[in-house]
């Protein structure tokens, strides 16, 4: 497996959105929907569950959900694509054809390519995630601080922050990186590592601009400080949201709706 050394700028490969469901991919797309009963058909049981949880995107029902004779298949036909549950599972999902959103239990997971079922782990990829988890979230920790001492900069008070904290998070920021670069990374979470770097980069720079805006008493310099470290933030959350995205084209992610 190849470690991830000096950080590379990737080129996150999005794959392109389907029109049409892959044949054989899909319980039968082109079967006539059956006559529905008196009035507006509409989600039942787990369908209106996973209805309930993903939304808009899910669309509108176009017919009653119904059994597909040659799978066996609960199947349901949408203004936005197609709801399923497999015989014999109980995970109800919601495809258009290149995201799929399945109701796992009590949360929604999602992943974005053409397997019909929630993709399956391999020993690597799961070691992998297993082992950066607690990478990933002291990074998101970091970032929440990083986040205060930023507004506390706007309301006039960076005076009061410890100068020791900052430098403490920048030891931290660094070991993080440097643990991250040196974990094996699967091939094909490369991407995906690689943008978690990127978080670990613009975490560090946002630090290391608050800490010259907390030594300068320069109204001007810890402004143009101030706006810097505002931007690496904005800069790490991006590379996150693109983390995120780039796993779920290998395998699930845990969906959550944006609200607000």
């Amino acid at each position: 497996m190849p470690s991830l050394g000096a950080p590379v700028r990737p080129v996150l490969g999005l794959l392109a959105t389907m029109l049409l469901l892959v044949a054989g991919t899909s319980p039968a797309l082109a079967q006539t929907p059956p006559a529905c009963s008196p009035g507006q058909p509409q989600f039942v049981q787990s369908f209106a569950d996973l209805k309930q949880r993903v939304g808009a995107r899910m669309g509108d029902p176009l017919e009653c959900q119904h059994t597909d004779a040659s799978s066996g298949d609960t199947v349901q036909h949408t203004t936005m694509g197609l709801v399923y549950e497999h015989s014999g599972s109980n995970a109800a999902t919601f495809t258009n054809g290149w995201e799929h959103y399945a109701l796992m239990g009590d949360q929604v997971v999602l992943w974005r390519n053409s397997s019909v079922n929630p993709p399956q782990p391999t020993t690597d990829q799961a070691a992998y995630v297993q082992q950066t988890f607690p990478l990933r979230s002291r990074l998101d920790q970091l970032d929440e601080q990083l986040i205060s001492i930023e507004q506390q900069g706007r309301a006039g008070t960076l005076d009061d922050v410890d100068q020791s904290q900052l430098g403490g998070m920048i030891d931290d920021l660094t070991t993080v990186g440097d643990q991250l670069a040196n974990t094996p990374t699967p091939s094909d979470l490369m991407p995906y590592a690689q943008r978690w770097v990127q978080v670990q980069q613009g975490d560090l720079a946002a630090a290391t601009a608050l800490v010259q805006a907390r030594l300068t008493q320069v109204p001007d310099e810890r402004e143009t400080n101030l706006a810097d470290a505002a931007t690496q933030i904005q800069a790490r959350n991006e590379a996150r949201e693109a983390a995120t995205l780039a796993l779920s084209q290998v395998l699930p992610v845990t969906y959550t709706p944006v609200t607000g």
